[in-house]
C-alpha cells in the first residue's frame, strides 16, 4: 500500500541578489524560513529545512513553489530538479 505523500506550499520572493523561502502549512510550533542564490538552491534549502524541522529524509518532502511576482501575475511552479532561474 502506497502512502500519501504531503505537498508543501513554499513562497519564494526575490530579496535582492536572494530568493527568499517562506514554507506554508508546518506543523504546529514549526517555522520553516530559508533563502537561496537561485532558484533551484532555494529550493534545495527548503527542503532542506523541512527535512530538519520533521526529521523525515531530505528526499522526502513533496514542494511547490510559488512565485508570487513573476511578470504582473502570480506564477505557481512546481519544484524542478534542474531550475537555472536566477533574475
Amino acid at each position: 500500500m502506497k502512502t500519501k505523500t504531503k505537498t508543501y506550499d513554499a513562497t519564494a520572493t526575490r530579496s535582492g541578489r536572494w530568493w527568499a523561502v517562506e514554507v506554508h502549512e508546518m506543523p504546529k510550533g514549526h517555522l520553516a524560513l530559508t533563502q537561496g542564490r537561485t532558484l533551484k538552491e532555494a529550493e534545495a534549502m527548503a527542503r532542506e529545512a523541512i527535512a530538519l524541522l520533521l526529521a523525515v529524509p531530505e528526499a522526502s518532502p513533496a514542494l511547490r513553489l510559488i512565485l508570487p511576482h513573476v511578470g504582473s501575475r502570480s506564477a505557481t511552479r512546481p519544484a524542478c530538479s534542474d531550475c537555472r532561474t536566477s533574475a
